[in-house]
């Protein structure tokens, strides 16, 4: 297998039946564990050469021959992960052992770049068939946060998501367990974002909203968190009821999070939410810290943000604070953008 194949010998023992693995490539020349298969020399042929007429002529067993064999699973993947091989893929999968093997074969590398195209061309084909695809993510089951933090894993998973949400949604649920389990694995890690978003947007009620709670629950970890704070703001985007509550969870380190480089895009983004007064009456709190704000390189962001999104009394407040702080502001290489804002402001109301 690949390097960068998930599914190590401990799994292969213990998952699938004996014959599929017992063919180990043994021998330095390539195509000696061919050889010793029984395969002929026309045959090895085709598979060194990459060629794909070989599987009009092969049958369910020697799919499950090739099973095991690096040659052979390469050799596979190729075919597989091609579009224009689409009618060979439908023959091969005609037959419950030589789907299984190809599963096997393409569930082992999914986490590769070809093995990933090879999965989303499989699922495409089956998408129609729910005992299929629930079949596949059974076999994905184990290794599911592995697959899901991984880029060419993600994909796949984003794929099946995409093909099946509307048509399989039931056989979908490995899929969905694993994000409610791995749920905070996920949100911190690049690829798992990816992942997680999927979900939400193809998960149903009660599941979504107990999936969006979690998120919600941990808000504050997340929202300062170089990966995380991307989940937060897609919730407070995409559902916008979430955002009182992640706005009173993360109201007492307002300024905290607004100083920092990733926090500040949340309380940003909350400042454009339903949740605006939370955040705003938190700013006008303390006039110190809000000017400090108004000078950091990441705050001064955050108040220009209250300064266009606030409306009502806070904003004449909010003005009036850094109205008093103009000089400094001015002087201040971050504090002179809300300087200039507040000018702005200010002659827009007279």
């Amino acid at each position: 297998m690949g390097t960068q194949g998930f599914l190590g010998n401990s799994y292969v023992n213990s998952y699938y039946p004996q014959h599929y693995h017992s063919n180990l490539d043994v021998g330095s020349e390539p195509s000696f564990s061919l050889r010793m298969q029984g395969w002929t020399d026309y045959d090895i042929s085709k598979i060194l050469t990459d060629d794909p007429t070989l599987l009009d002529e092969v049958n369910s067993s020697d799919v499950i021959r090739m099973v095991g064999n690096k040659l052979c699973t390469k050799y596979l993947l190729k075919i597989i992960s091609s579009e224009s091989e689409i009618t060979r893929l439908i023959r091969l999968t005609s037959s419950l052992d030589s789907f299984q093997a190809l599963v096997y074969i393409v569930t082992s590398e999914v986490n590769t770049r070809l093995g990933s195209r090879a999965m989303q061309n499989l699922v495409k084909l089956i998408r129609e068939r729910p005992l299929l695809i629930e079949y596949v993510l059974g076999v994905l089951k184990p290794n599911m946060l592995a697959v899901m933090l991984n880029q060419n894993g993600s994909q796949v998973v984003q794929r099946i998501l995409q093909l099946c949400r509307y048509t399989q949604n039931k056989s979908l649920h490995h899929i969905y367990e694993a994000a409610v389990a791995y749920c905070l694995e996920l949100a911190t890690t690049e690829q798992g974002v990816f992942s997680l978003k999927a979900v939400i947007e193809s998960i149903d009620d009660p599941l979504k909203s107990y999936l969006l709670s979690i998120i919600c629950n941990n808000a504050l970890l997340l929202s300062g968190h170089a990966y995380g704070n991307f989940i937060v703001q897609h919730a407070l985007e995409r559902h916008p009821y979430t955002a009182e509550a992640i706005c009173k969870l993360i109201r007492g380190e307002i300024f905290k999070l607004s100083m920092d480089k990733y926090g500040s895009r949340v309380v940003e983004r909350c400042i454009c939410s339903q949740g605006n007064n939370v955040v705003v009456s938190r700013l006008l709190s303390d006039n110190k810290q809000l000017l400090e704000l108004a000078q950091d390189k990441f705050g001064n962001y955050v108040i220009q943000r209250a300064l266009k999104q606030t409306k009502g009394k806070e904003l004449p407040q909010l003005l009036e604070i850094l109205r008093k702080s103009m000089r400094e502001l001015e002087n201040h290489p971050n504090g002179r953008n809300v300087y200039n804002l507040v000018k702005k402001v200010l002659a827009k109301s007279h």
